[in-house]
């Protein structure tokens, strides 16, 4: 040999017949083996990123759907919505006026006092929490002779507040001019 020392590892062409074929051939498997691993693992990231494009793509067509059926609706809902508004915009400020807010409603039960008062009959209003479809209910206990509470829930039903009667019980004697009592349960629709 010459000065220079011969070594298979510069001449790869040469190792194949020079070295042992069961170690070439394991050399090979090894070699395949992190091909296939290397396509496996980029075929896996390329199939996750896919599918995520995919799901993004599904959620912006579900929400493109979801857009135009509301604008369907929206579409054939405004013809009767726009008629229904110009039919009550007359009457605009007398809605604000029944609907008092649900956390003021001292005009409500300045109202029902000066009624009271003009009727000749005592009341306690006792107020409870706002129930369903914006309406607080509340208890009204009036006191005084027959006539004058029959004036009073007659008043009443003239309010300019729109209130439901939910319950209504009279205790009276039999006697004309003897006090008497009124329970009812009432609830007041409000804003």
């Amino acid at each position: 040999m010459n000065e220079k020392e011969f070594n298979l590892n510069n001449f790869p062409g040469l190792r194949l017949y020079t070295e042992d074929p069961q170690t070439a051939i394991r050399r090979q498997i090894r070699k395949t083996i992190y091909i296939v691993i290397i396509v496996l693992v980029m075929s896996a990231a390329l199939l996750f990123w896919t599918i995520g494009a995919i799901k993004k793509e599904e959620n912006n067509l579900v929400s493109k759907e979801e857009a135009i059926q509301l604008g369907q609706k929206k579409q054939a809902i405004e013809p009767a919505a726009e008629k229904n508004f110009q039919e009550i915009l007359p009457f605009v400020g007398q809605i604000n006026r029944a609907l008092p807010s649900s956390t003021d409603l001292l005009d409500y039960q300045s109202a029902l006092e000066e009624m009271a008062k003009k009727d000749e009959v005592q009341i306690a209003v006792n107020f409870s929490a706002a129930a369903a479809g914006g309406a607080v209910e509340h208890t009204l206990d009036v006191k005084g002779q027959i006539p004058n509470i029959i004036q009073f829930v007659e008043d009443l039903e003239n309010m300019p507040f729109f209130v439901k009667i939910v319950s209504f019980k009279i205790n009276s004697s039999a006697q004309t001019n003897q006090e008497s009592t009124l329970t009812a349960v009432l609830q007041i629709f409000t804003k």
